[in-house]
This record gives C-alpha cells, sequence and structure tokens, in this order.
C-alpha cells in the first residue's frame, strides 16, 4: 500500500479520538494482529480457479461509547499477500465504520460483542491501478478487561466485497489472467490490546 496511507489513517483515528473524548464519551484504541484467510478468482479464460492465500494481516480499531452497551466502530485492516499458483502479490485493505453491541454491558471482565460496519476494500496487484470496492464485515468477540484503561480483545470477523465482473491482472512477463467474480470473501481472526480513556 502507499506509504502515506497507514499514517494518515492512524491520524485520522487519532483526530476521531480527540474529538468524542472532550464530549464525555469514553473511546478505545486497539491495534491488532491476526491472519486472515479466503478469497478466489476464477479465469475466464479457462476453468481455473485461483485461491488467495491466507497470511498475518494488522490494524487499528476505534471504539467510542453511545451508551452503555454499544457504541460506534471506525475500522482499518491491512493484508500483504499472493495469490496462489501465480507468482502475483496482493494487497488488500479495509477501511470501514460500522457500530458495536455488548450482550451483557461493559461491566463484566469478560464482554462479548458483535460488531459490524460498512465500508471501502482497496485491491492492490503489480502492473495495474489499485480497486476500490464497496464492502461490509460482521464480527463476533469478546473484550477481558485487564484495567480499567487497558483491555485485550479477541476477535473472529468476515469480510465481504462487491467485485467488479472482470478484471485483467499481470502475472509476469507474458502472463495474463482475465478473472471475475461477483463477490470477495474472507475470515479474519485477531487478537488486539485496547486502551481505553
Amino acid at each position: 500500500m502507499p506509504s502515506m496511507l497507514r499514517p494518515l489513517i492512524t491520524s485520522l483515528c487519532l483526530a476521531l479520538a480527540s474529538l468524542v473524548a472532550p464530549a464525555g464519551h469514553a473511546a478505545e484504541l486497539t491495534p491488532f494482529a491476526g491472519i486472515s484467510a479466503g478469497g478466489n478468482y476464477r479465469d475466464t479464460s479457462n476453468t481455473n480457479s485461483y485461491r488467495i492465500d491466507h497470511g498475518a494481516s494488522g490494524g487499528v480499531s476505534l471504539l467510542w461509547d453511545s451508551a452503555p452497551d454499544k457504541g460506534y466502530e471506525l475500522l482499518y485492516s491491512h493484508q500483504d499477500t499472493h495469490i496462489r499458483d501465480v507468482d502475483i502479490s496482493l494487497q488488500l485493505d479495509y477501511l470501514h465504520f460500522g457500530g458495536l453491541y455488548y450482550f451483557q454491558g461493559q461491566q463484566e471482565n469478560w464482554s462479548p460483542y458483535v460488531a459490524g460496519g460498512l465500508g471501502i476494500t482497496r485491491v492492490a496487484t503489480p502492473g495495474r491501478d489499485s480497486d476500490l470496492l464497496a464492502s461490509m464485515n460482521l464480527a463476533l468477540g469478546g473484550r477481558w478487561r485487564i484495567s480499567e484503561q487497558f483491555g485485550v480483545r479477541l476477535e473472529l470477523r468476515a469480510f465481504g466485497s462487491l467485485t467488479s465482473s472482470t478484471t485483467l491482472i499481470e502475472c509476469g512477463t507474458g502472463c495474463r489472467i482475465e478473472v471475475e467474480g461477483d463477490a470477495l470473501y474472507q475470515v479474519q481472526g485477531s487478537i488486539g490490546v485496547g486502551y481505553r480513556f
């Protein structure tokens, strides 16, 4: 991804945090790391299907409370990966805004929750312009409170992106793959340490 994009996302999260904190709404900033898996492309010139490699991913989540048992979330996630069987590197970036609901509120040491959001997915491969796709996510997770300020989040999140009908991917000298599909699906398992303020 462009070198300026990650600092921009971090700066945006910090700026939003500074806006919500003075208004009396508790906020939580959570860097996270995990593994993302899933997603495939189908070659229109033959019957081949190319899967996206599973691999490490990471990002940051900014949460701020709207009530004791729910709040809003700004989420950014990034993965560097490859398309299997062809030597093509792939970058996937998600930027989503949504909400989160705690089943038991936030008073317990362990607080399970459900979350979801809408936003955009950036798909980048060498030799061509990046694609921006409409996308959504759904998540199940839990927060283990270590102290009043710190907590650990465990989460399983599914992403779905609407893809363009046909895409041409360069896979090397003289190699071009024309792929198609209606949607790109991924699942991400992650762990993060949040700071609440």
